[in-house]
């Protein structure tokens, strides 16, 4: 009886954790970053894939500190990276909005195509690192809810 209580318990406080972890990556990035305020679920959906794939791999070795490390990157990187001269959080959102139907985002597109698909081509990269690092982030996670 004492077992199950303290799986239970256990479960809980992982699935707590998670629940937490996930709101506050969902409010923190659409706050610091522009294209997230309007793309909630994308944080949602790739909290959900990091999730799934830690819940898959729950028999390996769960590495508990890279959620603390991206996590610790995630907010260096975001904050303080325009000041670092790293990454600019505004950048995304320009790098995206370069097409005409874009004008939500506050950015007028006045350049060549050529130089159109280069801040494109960079925006959609600067996303897809976000975005895979928030996957890695829920892995070990996904992993203790598995065990």
């Amino acid at each position: 009886m004492q077992d199950r209580w303290r799986r239970d318990g256990a479960l809980f406080g992982v699935s707590a954790l998670l629940l937490f972890l996930e709101v506050m990556m969902i409010r923190w990035l659409s706050s610091e970053l522009r294209i997230f305020a309007y793309f909630h679920n994308l944080v949602l959906l790739f909290a959900f894939l990091g999730m799934g794939l830690g819940l898959m791999m729950a028999n390996r070795r769960i590495w508990p500190m890279v959620t603390v490390g991206l996590l610790f990157v995630f907010a260096l990187l975001v904050s303080k990276g325009s000041y670092l001269g790293v990454f600019d959080p505004q950048a995304i959102t320009r790098y995206l909005s370069v097409g005409t139907g874009f004008k939500v985002w506050g950015f007028e597109p006045n350049a060549s195509l050529g130089l159109r698909l280069e801040f494109l081509t960079g925006g959609i990269m600067l996303l897809i690192a976000i975005l895979a690092g928030l996957t890695a982030m829920f892995i070990p996670l996904g992993q203790l809810l598995g065990r």
